[in-house]
């Protein structure tokens, strides 16, 4: 039997609890929520035992349990996150899908994780075969985790200590930033105003007065390439002056704070000059690279970043503006203030560079 879920209290004042998956709310007074929960309850253990009937009729094997859970999640996911789930317990049903469903266990992770370790994948020089990635491991561990939760919720197996099984630790990245002055070189390449090279083939890069005001905007509002495709394209509603906030965007998960774009009231310039002329990410550091060279535009978040905390600028504050706002702040439904953020990204300045 799948473990007693619990009458916890959300952060907004509202009763809930976690069936199965799915989370239920319930009123904000105790009295009128116990007793909802109560009813919740008995449904939720009618529902448990007819499993256990179901189920004790079959036997249920680790591969059954994978395309069931692969089945609910194409319904409630999204096709990217289906996918992902797909690819990454591939490897959980190659190797130990023809055990039961009872052997689902922290040794069954453990082995799992060792096996991940030692074997190596498949490459062109078979005499240099080679090892899974950190992070490669790390995903599939954190799929099979989540496949373990919801097989719990089921009633498949016996909840599972995951904590028990350690991520592997990730190297630290060094992440690539540019000067001021190397930001502005970069713009004036785009524009054609300077002559620069491809430092592989030395082939003469080729202007591209189009992607030089996405660059800047990704520069002055210290966005991703993908929240600049998403602006340039209005993919979302104007809030306020200089505050945009997009239909789509990775923090808005689970009622966390929803993205809003920064913009100073010379990122709002560039806008204005910037045309929807790529559709997607891809498209727009393909275009970015031929005019600038590879490694762009990504990095101009990076510097962005770097050079507000070089003109002293808040660590919080910082983190707002680039959108981390699990760490920006300590509560999830704190508000935070967004108008005086304009004030500090307009400490980004690209000089006298002008789209004309």
């Amino acid at each position: 039997m799948a473990k007693v879920p619990k009458l916890r209290r959300h952060a907004t004042g509202v009763y809930f609890c976690q069936f199965a998956g799915e989370r239920r709310y319930f009123s904000i007074s105790l009295e009128e929520s116990e007793r909802e929960y109560r009813a919740a309850l008995r449904e939720w253990t009618a529902w448990q035992d007819e499993l256990a009937r179901d189920r004790a009729k079959t036997t249920h094997r680790v591969i059954d349990i994978i395309r069931e859970y692969l089945a609910s999640r194409k319904t409630d996911a999204s096709e990217d996150q289906w996918r992902w789930c797909r690819y990454h317990l591939g490897r959980l049903g190659r190797t130990w899908g023809g055990l039961p469903a009872d052997a689902f266990n922290a040794r069954l992770l453990q082995a799992l994780k060792a096996d991940m370790l030692t074997v190596p994948t498949r490459a062109k020089d078979k005499q240099k075969p080679r090892r899974l990635a950190a992070k490669t491991i790390n995903h599939d561990l954190r799929a099979i985790k989540s496949l373990f939760r919801w097989a719990s919720d089921m009633g498949y197996c016996r909840e599972v200590n995951l904590r028990a099984v350690k991520m592997l630790p990730l190297p630290q990245l060094q992440r690539k930033t540019a000067t001021p002055a190397e930001v502005a070189r970069v713009i004036n390449l785009a524009l054609g105003r300077e002559i620069g090279h491809h430092p592989k083939t030395l082939e003469r890069l080729k202007p591209n007065p189009l992607v030089a005001p996405w660059l800047a905007v990704n520069y002055l509002a210290a966005l991703r390439p993908s929240e600049v495709v998403r602006l340039v394209h209005g993919d979302g509603v104007w809030i306020g002056d200089g505050l945009f906030q997009p239909k789509y965007s990775k923090t808005f998960r689970d009622g966390r704070h929803p993205r809003v774009y920064v913009l100073s009231p010379e990122a709002l310039m560039w806008l204005q000059h910037a045309r929807p002329v790529w559709s997607d990410m891809k498209a727009y550091g393909s275009a970015a690279r031929r005019a600038v060279g590879p490694g762009w535009p990504h990095p101009l978040r990076h510097s962005a970043a770097a050079h507000l905390s070089a003109a002293g600028v808040d660590r919080a504050d910082i983190e707002t503006a680039l959108g981390h706002y699990p760490r920006a702040v300590s509560q999830t439904y704190l508000p935070v203030e967004l108008a005086p953020l304009r004030a500090t990204l307009g400490r980004l300045s690209l000089g006298s560079i002008g789209p004309n």
